[in-house]
């Protein structure tokens, strides 16, 4: 994703983006640290807290997530197209697992190859 994105901004990708756009590349790793910092101090107080909801029975958690991704599908494009697009790659993929059929990661390769 940080390849393509560079890629679309027109910055050259490899050892290149170094010498050219040293400055942006360089705050780009800065700010991969920074990241991991945050993400340290704020995890290792909230382990409990993490650990915690996996203790939530599915009958809740489930129709919370459904409910999530239903709104992220909706929101990319506010279209309905993605909220039955999701609906219909959820359903396909508890097929492939509870039907005896490929499972979902093979089916994406497969889909993916050459």
């Amino acid at each position: 994703m940080l390849l393509a994105s560079l890629m679309i901004y027109g910055l050259p990708v490899g050892p290149m983006l170094f010498k050219q756009h040293g400055d942006f590349a360089w705050t780009v790793v800065a700010s991969m640290y920074i990241g991991n910092v945050m993400l340290l101090i704020l995890n290792l107080p909230l382990v409990g807290l993490w650990a915690r909801l996996c203790l939530i029975p599915y009958r809740i958690i489930g129709p919370i997530v459904l409910g999530a991704v239903m709104v992220g599908a909706y929101s990319i494009r506010n279209s309905m197209f993605d909220v039955w697009s999701a609906i219909l790659f959820g359903l396909a993929g508890y097929v492939m697992k509870n039907g005896g059929g490929r499972s979902p990661p093979s089916s994406w390769d497969l889909s993916w190859a050459p």
